[in-house]
């Protein structure tokens, strides 16, 4: 079910559009090659970003999204409600559609990369906690909140200011926490997207992006070299000030 809604959702309008689905799996290829930089990287750690990238832009299912693009795809004016995609990752019905599609995205990745997930490991080491954290801040924007009500009921919410006291918070992933926690490819979700959009939008294959990219640092160099040309492609179907070079800077020191 998943899967069949990544394929019918639009990701990108360049070149006559993109689909959710090749779009998720273009940044999955470009986080493996990405991964291959650090040999010695935990199994465990990568299938959890793996497994992050599968579903990091499911808020582009929301459906005042999807018209955002739809309209720009027809060459129109979108004059209606801006949303920012991440922040409706946990909106809707995300959060069942994704979870119950775990063995789907599992069997996706195997068929197209033989990568193999370990899915009771993921699910034993708090998967979901980090993928969820990862659909919400990999654009530095929103951090993932667990709130408990008064009846103990708990819930996932993406909120926006890191700062900010929320009474009902339990626990917050932010992106800084990511970044920690995934050491040193916690920003693997952000470069692995950032590549693939910037392939996508000059027509140009992975492959020849990683032929001149032999090391971690030298894909984070071409990165930086080419922010203001990825921040405009990004600009074109969701304007914001994304701040690319800011965020690039901050992934440098999880680098060290």
């Amino acid at each position: 079910m998943l899967l069949e809604k990544y394929c019918t959702a639009i990701a990108k309008t360049a070149h006559g559009g993109q689909s959710l689905y090749a779009h998720t799996f273009q940044c999955v290829d470009s986080g493996l090659r990405i991964a291959r930089f650090v040999p010695d990287y935990s199994p465990v750690a990568l299938s959890s970003l793996i497994m992050s990238l599968s579903i990091h832009d499911i808020g582009k299912l929301d459906p005042t999204f999807q018209l955002m693009l739809q309209t720009k795809l027809k060459g129109q004016t979108y004059n209606g409600k801006l949303v920012k995609h991440e922040g409706q990752s946990l909106a809707h019905d995300h959060v069942p559609l994704v979870e119950s599609s775990l063995n789907e995205l599992a069997a996706e990745l195997k068929a197209n990369f033989n990568y193999q997930v370990n899915i009771d490991q993921f699910l034993q080491d708090d998967g979901w906690e980090w993928a969820w954290a990862a659909a919400v801040n990999h654009h530095g924007l929103f951090y993932l909140s667990h709130e408990q009500d008064e009846a103990g009921n708990m819930q996932r919410q993406a909120r926006r200011q890191w700062t900010s006291y929320t009474p009902l918070e339990v626990r917050r992933l932010t992106l800084v926490d990511f970044l920690f926690h995934f050491h040193p490819l916690g920003g693997l979700v952000i470069m692995a997207d950032q590549i693939a959009s910037y392939a996508f939008d000059k027509g140009i294959a992975l492959d020849s992006i990683f032929a001149h990219a032999k090391t971690l640092s030298a894909v984070f160099n071409k990165l930086f070299d080419v922010a203001e040309e990825t921040e405009a492609s990004m600009n074109r179907d969701e304007p914001r000030n994304y701040q690319l070079r800011d965020m690039l800077q901050l992934l440098a020191g999880n680098l060290v």
